[in-house]
């Protein structure tokens, strides 16, 4: 996690304490929902960052996706009706596309924000998906540039899409993608499929989260540009695609995370 502040900045920095004792409240109020209202439905409830969960509804929907989307409506008015709060929600048969739903959804201004993929739905889904949506990929813009101009896609898309990474192997999306190992390649070539074994466990993200902090005399704008151009010891992307570097003679590290 970046900070990165203006010396001339009039107002105050960002406090997380009221964000962390929202989210609290949240997820003990779907904790609190789901056990009230389903007391015998084993459901499991993965908290995966300060704002996001996943639930697996397996026993409640009997594998029946339209039980799950029927879930997700419930859970969201609850929400709106107790914490006034509104959400987005993902659902479908796995776990990676449920998250790919509801990144859908937020961005998708529709009645109720419940994107739901199901089997028949999932190849339409996949095709008009951006590749660089996938986990990991969201910086590999001019790899996946390059490997739609190796498949000469004819077509009126400027992206590659999620279905187009299936015309690679596991070798080829790691030579063109630069990935770390195998593992990660392979699961990559599933991913573009739809396919995820990872399971939702009852486990919350870690307490602590690492920080940078840095303030500068200059704007903040001279601490950011557009590429990466690899020079000092942190790249990171932020809104925008904007991307921080620390730089001599314009900022400081603070010591210690803030």
């Amino acid at each position: 996690l970046l900070h990165a502040y203006w010396r001339k900045w009039p107002g105050k920095r960002v406090v997380y304490t009221p964000y962390h004792a929202a989210s609290r409240e949240i997820f003990q109020s779907i904790d609190n929902f789901l056990e009230a209202k389903f007391p015998h439905c084993g459901f499991v409830v993965e908290r995966s960052s300060i704002d996001e969960c996943y639930i697996d509804c397996t026993d409640y929907s009997d594998g029946l996706v339209d039980r799950g989307e029927h879930l997700a409506h419930q859970l969201r008015q609850h929400l709106l009706e107790e914490q006034n709060l509104r959400v987005s929600v993902g659902v479908s048969f796995n776990r990676l596309l449920a998250k790919l739903a509801s990144a859908q959804a937020k961005r998708d201004a529709s009645v109720y924000r419940v994107k739901t993929i199901v089997h028949s739905t999932c190849h339409d889904f996949l095709s008009s998906l951006p590749a660089s949506k996938l986990a990991g990929l969201g910086q590999k813009g001019p790899e996946l540039n390059q490997m739609r101009i190796a498949l000469q896609i004819n077509d009126d898309a400027e992206f590659l899409s999620v279905m187009q990474l299936q015309n690679f192997t596991p070798k080829e999306l790691r030579e063109h993608l630069k990935l770390k190992s195998d593992a990660v390649a392979q699961q990559l070539y599933d991913n573009c499929r739809g396919n995820c074994s990872l399971q939702v466990l009852p486990v919350s993200p870690p307490k602590r989260l690492g920080a940078t902090s840095w303030v500068a005399d200059g704007r903040l704008g001279l601490l950011a540009r557009k590429d990466s151009v690899g020079k000092g010891e942190v790249v990171v992307a932020g809104a925008g695609k904007w991307v921080f570097e620390p730089h001599h003679g314009l900022s400081k590290n603070i010591p210690g995370p803030r």
